[in-house]
């Protein structure tokens, strides 16, 4: 049975604004093991940023659609890239990460990247997180994203191929998966990974002299 309160979070109460902690305490979780949903549309960075950690550390699993890395929408401009405004987002990624591990991640694609020197950056990312008390990693991920498993948000557009530092295990662990997964039959996707690896480093050299717009979709 679900219940559903129709109460945005935020780091402070108002009439129509609620922390998290409040909302564990009104539904009588306290002592549950619970998983965190959290799409906020860009309140997710303050909201979690004042959220106590011993709060954030009850939950098993959290799930939370973070926005605006790079830009605010519809500009996609890099107006977010400032050194405050990424300090503010990296304290929040470091408080997570110091009691949940990263399990899965995926772009939205309905908003670009945004390319900046050889680093590009989703604007929009689905993170999943587990707690470190409920789980231990038996080695590094060598996981490719997108899985098979993920669907394009806007499914007219492809899906956003996070081929890149810091979800890429590399090139070469890319293609000896390919190749253990699906044998050498399917060579010719191994050469369209290695022309679009040829082809995202282009693109990363074009938009470094200015060239063209530091956006794309790929």
């Amino acid at each position: 049975m679900f219940f559903f309160f129709q109460r945005r979070c935020w780091p402070k109460k108002t009439s129509n604004l609620n922390t998290i902690e409040n909302h564990i305490n009104h539904n009588g979780d306290r002592g549950k093991k619970l998983v965190l949903k959290m799409d906020v549309e860009g309140d997710e960075w303050k909201t979690l940023l004042h959220t106590p950690i011993y709060t954030l550390n009850l939950f098993y699993q959290t799930i939370i659609e973070v926005h605006f890395v790079h830009s605010i929408m519809p500009n996609s401009i890099g107006i977010n890239l400032s050194e405050a405004r990424i300090g503010e987002k990296t304290n929040v990624i470091r408080k997570i990460n110091e009691y949940f591990y990263l399990y899965h991640v995926h772009a939205n694609n309905y908003n670009p990247l945004y390319y900046i020197g050889f680093f590009k950056i989703p604007n929009t990312i689905q993170l999943t997180f587990v707690n470190k008390k409920y789980f231990t990693p038996k080695k590094d991920s060598i996981t490719i994203f997108p899985t098979e498993v993920d669907y394009p948000c806007d499914k007219t557009r492809k899906d956003i191929k996070l081929h890149f530092w810091p979800f890429y295990p590399g090139t070469i662990q890319h293609i000896s998966q390919m190749i253990a997964q699906r044998g050498w039959e399917k060579w010719s996707e191994i050469i369209k990974l290695i022309f679009d690896r040829v082809v995202s480093k282009w693109k990363s050299l074009v938009i470094r002299a200015k060239l063209r717009r530091p956006t794309s979709f790929s």
